[in-house]
């Protein structure tokens, strides 16, 4: 079953083609959301009569599972870009037009600052209510 990438038929305004720039916004924010979220640094744990610490970053596992996960959900609608580099790929190789390249870059920096500002207003609601 082809997807979207490799349908010649859509008009910029059918209902495909905004399926298709809809799942770029959301399988950004969504990626950089829990990529970004994803907890680092050091990991406390309480033994009998020492103290264990394990570095643990946990930060390259979040955001390749998060990809990973983004772009299966969005390759059949979209082709699972989520990226503006592979975006241009595509456009300059001549897989997408170009102006459907330009937009799918543009809703894709657009979910880019929409994870980001969910993951700023989940943090400082979480460190509001510790002070």
């Amino acid at each position: 079953m082809p997807g979207l990438l490799q349908s010649p038929e859509g008009n910029f305004g059918s209902a495909k083609v905004i399926y298709a720039l809809v799942a770029e916004f959301l399988g950004t924010m969504l990626f950089t959301f829990a990529g970004t979220a994803t907890p680092t640094g050091t990991v406390s744990t309480q033994k009998s009569d020492s103290t264990a610490t394990s570095e643990a970053n946990w930060a390259p596992w979040g955001n390749g599972m998060s990809l990973a996960v983004m772009v299966f959900i969005t390759a059949n609608v979209s082709g699972g870009h989520l990226n503006p580099a592979v975006t241009l790929a595509t456009m300059f190789t001549g897989h997408i037009k170009i102006t459907r390249g330009l937009a799918y870059i543009f809703l894709q920096i657009c979910g880019a600052c929409f994870g980001i500002l969910m993951v700023v207003s989940t943090y400082a609601y979480i460190v509001c209510n510790m002070l």
